[in-house]
């Protein structure tokens, strides 16, 4: 007998497990730009009073610094909008007043877990009872896995970013959005304000949804809606008044403030359709390659746009309206998604695993995709589902190997999960299991296998647990065998990403000069390492490959509590003793 909530439990229970056992701060000291942007102004609050981090700057190490930061009088700042560190204020707080200052790694793993993870499995929990009611317990319990493990979303639920948290939280929203009671009516507001909080562009996705469910209910309650407005001003108050503090305006932002690169990276802003291509087939972050159940996704959108109950009886629970006006949110997100790509990834590239800025479409997506599945097990569609299978199992394997190897895909390749991430996992060059970190155990280097063995096979178990109670089992021999193909065709696709790289083409005495100092332990410039990972790639030498990796992107974790005041960066760098500890150093100032 199909008891739903015992199910649930079983894969709730597995995917927790799949997502938390990989640690993906265990690869280096964890001094990475979206990370550590967050977690500087924590320690930087607890330990010295001030919201600006030039005080951890200045101990962390002679030249240490973070890209993503703003300049506020010359002061270090949070350039992200400041939601998830008010979020994780309390767990460190107590974690300081216990233990002193954490170790960078350590906090970070902790705080992603109760800041990130938590939040995220509760927004799943309400998207599952919504998702049930919609298409029935069966098909509610795979849409939510599909999200949550064959997706980003299993990725950035291990990290400690706001991509996989705003997109839940706005996806829940939605839901709750539907109710006639002003008092979720309010913690609805609460909930959309947290996210503009946590993200700023969240504000855009909001308008949508709202614009969306005032079309739906065909009139504007003014109760309701001064509730919702009404449990949106405390987070939205608090970001002002921090705004004022930080940046002497509650209308100023991070992006008024930013460091030079930033800066001109902001004057070139404009719409490009390459990006668009690029986020939908690219090798490093095109959706349809990487989670290519989004094409069914998009599919079960747009024929619920178009005939929400036609055809196929009362497979869907709900009215027609309802049913469309879903579907037209979600497609109205992914309208706002590709649009904000467009603008800002053309001059904002980076190394985040996958397309981040397209997460917020993931949950509506994973509706539609149930949409489809449901519809098609009543037609004479039913050999689709083979095909919805392969692509569900590709959209789990990059996810997977991602976390367990190395979980940032470098821009300067042009298909990094095939360059960079299977090569690293053939290899043994895994990260830690997270027992290390919990346990404070030693952390041992080389290969995972039993840790990245345990974690397929609960990410297998979930996903085909879900599939068979959601009533899609068994399949048809040529559905199977579609099925297959599909995702070795999708796979070959990614896999010729490689062919597409351009091959290093240096004279011989640049080459050799380059090895020179590497060899000799001399710090490498930025396009030098670039050379270095792809010759490194192009010999199939992994290990240096992977050390490379860490020097491009990552710093060591170095803390000195007198600084480094006698470091002299030449310009434009600077010594954030100088700024820090201005007593203790001569006048001079390096601007």
């Amino acid at each position: 007998m199909f008891q739903p909530r015992r199910v649930a439990v079983w894969v709730f229970v597995l995917a927790i497990l799949a997502i938390t056992l990989p640690d993906r701060y265990s690869l280096t000291t964890f001094h990475e730009a979206n990370s550590a942007g967050r977690i500087y102004p924590l320690h930087a609050w607890f330990g010295y009073g001030s919201w600006s981090f030039e005080h951890i700057l200045c101990r962390t190490g002679p030249g240490h610094g973070v890209l993503d930061m703003s300049l506020v009088d010359g002061r270090p700042v949070l350039q992200k909008a400041p939601g998830l560190t008010w979020l994780a204020m309390i767990p460190y707080g107590i974690i300081w007043a216990v233990s002193g200052r954490p170790d960078f790694h350590w906090v970070s793993t902790i705080l992603t877990i109760l800041c990130v993870l938590l939040p995220i499995l509760v927004c799943i929990f309400v998207l599952w009872r919504h998702f049930a009611f919609r298409f029935g317990d069966r098909m509610g319990l795979f849409g939510c896995a599909v999200l949550l493990l064959a997706s980003p979303v299993m990725v950035y639920s291990g990290l400690f970013m706001d991509y996989g948290l705003t997109a839940l939280l706005i996806a829940t929203g939605f839901v709750w959005l539907q109710t006639e009671r002003l008092r979720v009516a309010f913690f609805l507001g609460v909930l959309f304000g947290a996210a503009i909080t946590i993200n700023y562009y969240a504000a855009a996705y909001v308008a949508v949804l709202v614009l969306v469910e005032i079309v739906r209910r065909r009139s504007f309650v003014w109760r309701y809606w001064a509730t919702v407005a009404a449990g949106m001003l405390p987070p939205i108050a608090a970001l002002l008044i921090y705004h004022t503090m930080v940046f002497g305006s509650p209308f100023a932002t991070p992006y008024d403030f930013l460091n030079p690169v930033f800066a001109s990276r902001m004057e070139n802003l404009g719409f490009r359709w390459a990006p668009v291509w690029d986020a939908l087939v690219g090798g490093k972050n095109g959706m349809w390659l990487h989670a290519p159940w989004t094409l069914f996704g998009l599919l079960g959108l747009l024929m619920a746009a178009i005939r929400p109950k036609a055809d196929y009886g009362d497979v869907v629970n709900g009215e027609s309206r309802t049913i469309r006006c879903e579907a037209l949110a979600g497609l109205g997100v992914l309208l706002v998604n590709m649009v904000f790509v467009s603008y800002w990834t053309g001059t904002h590239p980076d190394d985040a695993p996958f397309q981040r800025h397209m997460l917020p479409s993931y949950p509506f997506f994973a509706w539609g995709l149930t949409f489809f599945v449901r519809r098609v097990t009543h037609t004479r569609w039913e050999s689709l589902r083979g095909a919805v299978l392969g692509a569900v199992a590709v959209g789990a394997f990059y996810p997977w190997l991602t976390s367990w190897t190395f979980p940032y895909h470098p821009s300067n390749l042009d298909s990094p999960i095939w360059q960079l991430n299977a090569p690293l996992m053939i290899n043994g060059a895994h990260v830690a299991p997270l027992w290390y970190t919990l346990l404070d155990l030693p952390r041992e280097g080389g290969p995972q296998w039993l840790g990245t063995g345990l974690a397929a096979a609960f990410t297998t178990l979930a996903l085909v647990l879900a599939w068979k109670k959601g009533g899609l089992d068994p399949l048809p021999k040529r559905s199977v065998v579609g099925g297959a193909l599909f995702a070795g065709a999708l796979m070959l696709a990614m896999v010729s990403g490689i062919a597409s790289d351009p091959n290093v083409d240096l004279d011989e005495s640049t080459v050799s000069a380059i090895l020179q100092k590497k060899k000799n332990g001399v710090p490498l410039q930025a396009d030098e390492a670039v050379i270095a990972q792809r010759l490194a790639l192009e010999k199939r030498e992994y290990s240096q490959a992977f050390e490379l990796v860490y020097m491009s992107a990552f710093t060591d974790d170095v803390w000195r509590e007198r600084g480094f005041p006698g470091f002299r960066p030449a310009p434009p760098k600077r010594n954030w003793c100088d700024v820090a500890m201005p007593d203790a150093l001569p006048t001079q100032k390096v601007k």
